[in-house]
């Protein structure tokens, strides 16, 4: 079955965004776009840091081997590479940045740390942009563990939802 009509030319135009061509880990550069995405912080990865996502069960596909629908499209227009730099690395110090070319290991502990431990984490407002909030110390966790519990249920809910398509295909 194919992807829905357009999805897949929205797709490719926001995959060319200049921040989507740039990792949203080790920051490599690929000229027309990485071909995978993790779905669950909607940004666009190397290969490498797919794999290092995969291995914490973090919902990835493939930019060309994959069905895409408007939906999912739409979440990576209101996503992306900048933006989950923004939240996910906002507190990193640079030299904790994980460096273009670094091992599968070295790539699986910076997204343990970035995404599953949120080191960094820095929750911004809907609608708000890059606006920086200013909580006390005990609010800004609270809001990290909210945020990882509302991006946990999304994953949830789009796994299902993915299942449903694929079973409806075969």
């Amino acid at each position: 079955m194919a992807s829905e009509p357009g999805a897949e030319a929205a797709l490719d135009r926001v995959r060319k965004i200049e921040s989507n061509k740039s990792c949203a880990n080790c920051g490599v550069v690929a000229q027309h776009g990485h071909g995978a995405v993790v779905m669950k912080y909607a940004t666009f990865v190397c290969h490498t840091c797919k794999s290092a996502h995969q291995s914490y069960s973090h919902l990835c596909k493939s930019v060309s081997m994959s069905y895409w629908t408007m939906k999912e499209v739409d979440k990576l227009k209101k996503g992306g590479n900048e933006r989950a730099r923004a939240c996910f690395l906002a507190h990193m110090d640079p030299s904790n940045a994980l460096k273009v070319g670094a091992s599968l290991h070295a790539s699986k502990t910076f997204v343990d740390f970035a995404y599953n431990e949120k080191l960094w984490f820095e929750a911004r407002p809907e609608g708000r942009g890059h606006a920086r909030l200013t909580p006390g110390a005990g609010a800004a966790e609270a809001e990290a563990r909210e945020e990882r519990a509302r991006l946990d249920e999304e994953a949830a809910v789009e796994a299902k939802q993915l299942a449903a398509a694929d079973a409806e295909r075969t």
